[in-house]
């Protein structure tokens, strides 16, 4: 900033001399007959535009790409500065060598994806190598490797077609019976939020027979091998089926940093089913209602197309799933509280489905740890793990649990449709969300959560009109 120094003059009439000067404050009285007063003002002029060099500018990408923020992170991308360089220098080399390396990751990463036959991910990293450079001469093999990928596991594993087709919407009457077990029910009712009763859901917890196998504890994960998996065409959701089987359901006395809420610890068993692999995505949601946003958080984007879709209430992800379930032909629905349970611990019975160590977390979930703690305004503490997110992370990042979901914990809070009862009373066995509960639990902990709430057993209540940045849901196919 410069300054000038500027030589003013001023005549005051003699009449002024009655009038109070800055000298008042001072307890001085200016003398009337001084009728000219000569000061000097400094002015100051204008910043002038300052302009980050090219050189700091790459060194700063060089450590956003050495810290793999390839195109996430608030602190800056290595994709968007070697975009701000070019800008300046529109064919600096080492800014074109910055992207093309940033795209070779994701080209790695896509096919390492592949040969782990893990699809969704190599969807992930392939839309990201899209993004860095969209004629890229790897898309078009990579993009046919994954068809081939997704044709393989989709015609080994595609379960047979319902034999009963998507119910139409009756007449309103309080007197119509079920389409499968005959009771009475309430078809087409005028609030919306009973629309979960028109679902063709079984009875999923019923008491434990003696040849159903019994979940044992096991602190090593394991993947069930030869996954069963069904991808939904229209949406291109891939679900995985969860076998039958029996659990101990909320968490011992022992078990640290857990709530009163998971009391009593009670066996419970399901049927088979098949739950979505992953949280349903913007992009996913979007197909249903194009205008939604999932809008931004401490100004980081929460609404790419690979991140799970929030800010939807209990009655928006009921919505979706009854869309889905018309034009799929299938019962989808959100899952019980204890479907989730079952399926989020996948074999085990460990305060983590990954174990016992807490320190572990960042590996299998994107949950509240150093790197949020370092960009967002949070007071609570967060694991010491740094998973290398923000916010929410695309769906799909990082490890699955054993019975190949991913993101079950962290990320996002799940809905299901359970009402909340503190001590899991009446027993579940449907769902059993009305019109006239208020509270609905919610499961799975989320990125800025304390990290108790990544537990297997840890519950969570919500509104049924709560809309939170920090709540998805994931959908379940009945058989």
């Amino acid at each position: 900033m410069r300054y000038y120094s500027i030589i003013l003059t001023v005549t005051f009439p003699l009449f002024l001399g009655t009038l109070p000067t800055q000298a008042v404050e001072n307890n001085v009285i200016n003398s009337p007959s001084s009728p000219v007063v000569t000061q000097s003002v400094v002015i100051p002029t204008p910043d002038e535009p300052t302009t980050v060099s090219v050189p700091v500018l790459l060194n700063t990408c060089q450590t956003h790409l050495d810290a793999k923020r390839l195109l996430t992170g608030k602190s800056g991308t290595a994709f968007d500065c070697y975009k701000q360089v070019l800008k300046i220098e529109p064919r600096n080399k080492t800014a074109l060598d910055g992207l093309e390396s940033i795209a070779r990751e994701y080209e790695t990463l896509t096919k390492q994806a592949i040969e782990k036959e893990t699809v969704e991910k190599a969807r992930v990293f392939l839309s990201r190598l899209k993004k860095v450079n969209p004629k890229h001469k790897a898309i078009a093999e990579l993009t046919k490797e994954i068809d081939v990928l997704q044709q393989k596991i989709t015609t080994t594993t595609e379960p047979q077609a319902p034999i009963v087709p998507p119910v139409e919407k009756p007449v309103p009457t309080l007197t119509n019976t079920h389409p499968h077990n005959g009771k009475p029910t309430i078809s087409n009712p005028v609030n919306p939020i009973d629309k979960v009763e028109q679902n063709q859901a079984p009875v999923q917890i019923r008491p434990a027979p003696d040849n159903k196998p019994e979940i044992k504890p096991d602190n090593k994960i394991e993947a069930k091998k030869n996954l069963k998996t069904w991808q939904e065409p229209n949406t291109k959701m891939v679900f995985v089926w969860i076998p039958d089987g029996c659990f101990n359901m909320g968490s011992p006395d022992t078990e640290g940093g857990r709530y009163v809420d998971e009391s009593p610890t009670h066996k419970a068993c399901v049927q088979g089913f098949w739950m979505g692999q992953t949280e349903v995505t913007n992009a996913q949601y979007r197909l249903f209602k194009p205008s939604h946003d999932s809008g931004t958080y401490s100004e980081q984007s929460l609404n790419e197309n690979e991140q799970p879709v929030i800010k939807v209430t209990w009655q928006d992800a009921q919505d979706y799933a009854q869309w889905l379930s018309k034009i799929a032909g299938y019962t989808l629905q959100l899952p019980t509280e204890t479907q989730w349970e079952y399926a989020g611990r996948g074999g085990t019975q460990t305060p983590y489905f990954w174990g016992a160590d807490a320190k572990q977390a960042c590996q299998y979930a994107n949950v509240h740890d150093a790197h949020s703690l370092k960009y967002n305004p949070f007071s609570w503490s967060g694991y010491e793990c740094d998973d290398g997110f923000t916010v929410t992370a695309p769906v799909g990042h990082f490890q699955a649990n054993p019975f190949g979901l991913y993101d079950i914990v962290g990320n996002v809070w799940e809905w299901t449709c359970t009402s909340y009862h503190a001590t899991y009373s009446p027993p579940e066995k449907e769902c059993s969300v009305t019109q006239l509960s208020e509270q609905v639990v919610v499961r799975g902990g989320a990125w800025n959560y304390r990290p108790t709430f990544s537990r297997m057993a840890a519950r969570f209540k919500m509104l049924k009109t709560d809309y939170s940045h920090s709540g998805g849901f994931r959908l379940v196919r009945l058989k």
